[in-house]
């Protein structure tokens, strides 16, 4: 291969991994933006949903924000901790993105279901 072709691949495949980078980093910033408005409006439902929706809520907001849990499980009679410990470790290996993007679907639903305080 000339010198020249060889300086272009490797300049088309800088320029590919540029635009896929910027591509990406613009869709997380969106998503994490609404992903904190989401997170906001649920802290002014009319009503407190069941407590199973909150622990959903709960393990999807520290998946996408801490990433996969890094802490033992509770004791035994440690039922609260437990139950968090438990909505949390079975989010692992959930990406982020995907955390945050199933986060605003349940606080959408939660929010047409419970309403938000005027």
């Amino acid at each position: 291969m000339a010198t020249q072709e060889v300086r272009f691949i490797i300049l088309y495949k800088f320029a590919l991994r540029y635009y896929i980078h910027v591509y990406f980093v613009s869709l997380f910033n969106g998503c994490a933006k609404e992903f904190n408005k989401a997170a906001e409006d649920v802290k002014n439902l009319n009503s407190t949903p069941a407590d199973n929706d909150l622990l959903e809520l709960y393990g999807l907001y520290k998946q996408a924000t801490v990433g996969d849990c890094n802490t033992d499980k509770p004791g035994f009679l440690d039922f609260k901790g437990k139950a968090k410990w438990d909505a949390w470790n079975k989010l692992k290996g959930k990406s982020a993105v995907d955390a945050m993007a199933d986060y605003i679907a349940k606080a959408k639903s939660l929010i047409e279901m419970h309403g938000l305080k005027a």
